[in-house]
């Protein structure tokens, strides 16, 4: 078992690759099938063991697992009809969050596995034909659906607590809002992006509050919608969008009062975004 900070893609002639960081030691560990596939995409690592999707034989797309060092991927498998493509979004000890598309993806079902069984568990959504997966941390699955027939405009950021069995709850909209989807959480703090009556903006909401509220975290001055990409504890960070279309990467620590701060630009950089945070550590 190695442990991994740092997950991502590279691209070569012969197609993608996943990999994990070991950022104490600079190492990289590479992931791929060892026949019938020509690329392998990471989205998420914890303990080890590595998620994302794969092209297996036959262009067929699947969400797959892999304890690293071990190259040797795992297929997790479909929810739903023949011919479904299937991605994971995240892993949280042996449970992975995860979503199977139809071929024209106009339908879509969030499901989780649990790596110390076989078989995929289908969740709930809110009523749509759309219910996608984005997120996982302990027993929460995050992400976004839709309340009726390809209502994509209207979609709902949701989450399912697993334990309870009580399948998707609508997280809602900030107010004025039409649509929202949840993109991170981290314990009971879910993060994402929502309408609103001023326009796109990141929210947080604290699953352990009462009564529940979407917080609004706002923008800085000079840019007119923003999107929370990653939460670690009380800290949230993603990016702002400028009239022009000009990218800045945002924290929000929600216990302080400064609200959101846009992060220094890199040097020789016009643009930037924020996909990650452990601790105080920002990537």
């Amino acid at each position: 078992m190695c442990s991994s900070d740092l997950v991502g893609t590279r691209w070569s002639a012969g197609g993608a690759r996943a990999f994990a960081v070991d950022t104490s030691t600079g190492m990289t560990n590479g992931a791929n099938w060892s026949t019938g596939t020509t690329n392998a995409s990471a989205a998420d690592v914890d303990e080890g063991v590595l998620v994302g999707q794969a092209t297996l034989s036959g262009n067929k797309l699947r969400a797959f697992a892999a304890t690293l060092p071990d190259p040797t991927l795992r297929d997790l498998g479909i929810v739903g009809q023949p011919g479904s493509t299937s991605a994971a979004a995240g892993l949280s000890a042996s449970i992975v969050a995860a979503t199977a598309y139809t071929g024209n993806s106009q339908e879509s079902t969030a499901f989780v596995f649990d790596l110390r069984r076989s078989s995929p568990i289908a969740l709930g959504g809110l009523g749509g034909k759309r219910t996608v997966a984005t997120a996982i941390d302990g027993a929460i699955v995050a992400g976004w659906s839709t309340s009726s027939a390809n209502d994509v405009p209207t979609r709902h950021a949701f989450y399912v607590d697993l334990p309870r069995g009580t399948g998707a709850i609508d997280l809602g909209t900030l107010p004025g809002g039409a649509y929202s989807e949840a993109v991170a959480v981290d314990g009971l703090v879910i993060v994402g992006f929502s309408s609103a009556t001023s326009g796109e903006r990141a929210f947080a909401v604290d699953l352990g509050q009462i009564p529940r509220t979407m917080r609004d975290l706002g923008t800085t001055d000079g840019f007119g919608s923003s999107r929370a990409r990653a939460v670690s504890g009380h800290l949230v960070v993603g990016s702002q969008t400028a009239a022009g279309g000009a990218e800045r990467a945002f924290a929000f620590d929600l216990e302080a009062t400064a609200g959101m701060v846009a992060l220094p630009l890199p040097e020789g950089s016009g643009t930037s975004r924020a996909l990650a945070v452990d601790g105080t550590t920002i990537v």
